[in-house]
């Protein structure tokens, strides 16, 4: 009888054990998909508290977080899906002082400085709507890139990003810039910082499986595969002072952010 009763308990543990299994991964499942599916951004997909002087802007076709002090353009994101990914208007090429810069001459800043106007939210994602492609050219989704970079690996990341998105439900795309604060350069009278390098973050949902992929590529040019350049969540994280997708719970974001596989990303 004692026996009987012990291999009950047992078993009644491993069925426990197996039921908390399951109710995580719906849990995971759940949480990831209304955050892939959800059309709204809000400022719960990124935390800057360990920022100081971040503001957030939010526009028709991202959200960014920018350093007034130093002016610099902590990070851009937006959801881009099939939908968006066609191309109904062209580049307008108007750049534009936002508002909130008083006494800044972006024109000036980059005139003869050797360096590219370099989107961060890149014109080519916001080709679906004429506002879009508009604010798309706001100096605060500007960061100066390498001629060289901005027309070779970066775009090389860019237009692999839309074929991406092409295969897949939809992606949110994460980018923004890491400096090198021990020898940091500028451009222009107004002191215009350099990054060092520039990351992009995607996370992907196909079927029932979720993914995120995470690139960080230094601000000159490079004729190495996009893979060399694959790296973690947690190394921007740690660079950056910026936590990404903070509503996940603690285990799953853990997972996300320590990924580097990209078995289910077909590179073109």
């Amino acid at each position: 009888m004692l026996n009987c009763l012990k291999f009950k308990c047992y078993c009644l543990t491993i069925y426990f054990c197996n039921f908390m299994k399951l109710f995580n991964c719906l849990l995971y499942i759940l949480s990831f998909s209304s955050f892939l599916h959800s059309q709204q951004l809000n400022d719960s997909l990124v935390s800057f508290d360990g920022l100081r002087s971040s503001i957030i802007i939010k526009r028709k076709g991202y959200v960014l977080s920018y350093d007034t002090s130093m002016l610099k353009t902590n990070c851009v994101y937006y959801l881009h899906t099939k939908e968006k990914n066609i191309k109904k208007f062209n580049r307008s090429n108007n750049f534009i002082v936002d508002s909130i810069f008083k006494g800044v001459n972006f024109n000036n800043n980059y005139k003869q400085s050797g360096y590219d106007r370099g989107h961060l939210a890149p014109a080519g994602d916001m080709t679906y709507d004429s506002i879009a492609m508009k604010e798309s050219f706001y100096y605060s989704n500007i960061s100066p890139q390498l001629p060289s970079f901005n027309r070779g690996i970066w775009k090389k990341l860019e237009e692999q990003t839309r074929s991406w998105v092409e295969n897949y439900d939809s992606i949110y795309i994460f980018t923004g810039t890491i400096f090198n604060n021990d020898s940091l350069q500028f451009i222009g009278n107004d002191s215009v910082p350099i990054p060092h390098s520039f990351y992009k973050i995607l996370f992907n949902k196909k079927g029932n499986q979720y993914t995120s992929l995470t690139f960080e590529i230094p601000n000159h040019s490079s004729n190495k595969a996009l893979t060399s350049f694959i790296t973690t969540i947690d190394e921007i994280e740690k660079k950056t002072k910026i936590d990404f997708v903070p509503f996940l719970d603690d285990e799953l974001e853990l997972k996300l952010e320590k990924s580097v596989s990209y078995d289910l990303w077909e590179f073109k």
